[in-house]
């Protein structure tokens, strides 16, 4: 088969005869089955591991004869020893249960064809938790008249369990401040 062949079923009728009686013959068929899958590595992005929560399905990249595929399609499967509180489900989504231990975790998988199970690849998806805790503040009131500066919101936050530069963390604001006020 070639490369680029279009992924079909062929059933390919062939013959045997003896040389020595080339009358005696007999015929078969082999069917080839030429099918393509494509797993491609995924970076999902990053899970709290303080509350948990599903990264969407590894297989929204891969291909099945050049064409998304139902779950049902694939057998999934994985060769990671996977960490407590992380697990690789049937449909391709993993979840990350509350408390998970910060890090980075690569999870090596593959998908083979339900119809044709030798027919497989394997990609890897890295599953960053991290846990970030912003805790509420109540500064000491500041004169308005003179005006001043609180000591940084950051004070009682943690990344990963433990105080974080600001370069760090991204710093954003739902509030609309009123006008002088600046954070």
């Amino acid at each position: 088969v070639d490369p680029n062949t279009t992924p079909g079923t062929y059933p390919i009728t062939y013959s045997i005869c003896q040389k020595a009686n080339p009358t005696i013959c007999d015929q078969a068929v082999t069917t080839v089955i030429v099918t393509t899958i494509d797993a491609k590595d995924d970076t999902p992005a990053p899970i709290n591991g303080t509350t948990g929560g599903t990264v969407a399905t590894v297989f929204g990249n891969d291909t099945l004869d050049g064409l998304p595929f139902l779950p049902a399609d694939v057998t999934l499967t994985t060769s990671t020893v996977l960490p407590t509180g992380v697990t690789l489900n049937t449909d391709g989504t993993i979840t990350v249960d509350p408390n998970t231990t910060p890090g980075t975790y690569p999870i090596t998988y593959s998908i083979c064809q339900v119809a044709n199970p030798l027919i497989c690849d394997t990609a890897t998806a890295t599953v960053i938790v991290t846990t970030i805790d912003a805790k509420d503040d109540t500064p000491a009131p500041i004169n308005g008249t003179t005006g001043g500066t609180v000591a940084t919101v950051f004070g009682n936050d943690t990344l990963d369990g433990l105080p974080f530069l600001p370069a760090d963390v991204t710093l954003s604001t739902s509030t609309v401040l009123p006008t002088g006020v600046t954070l």
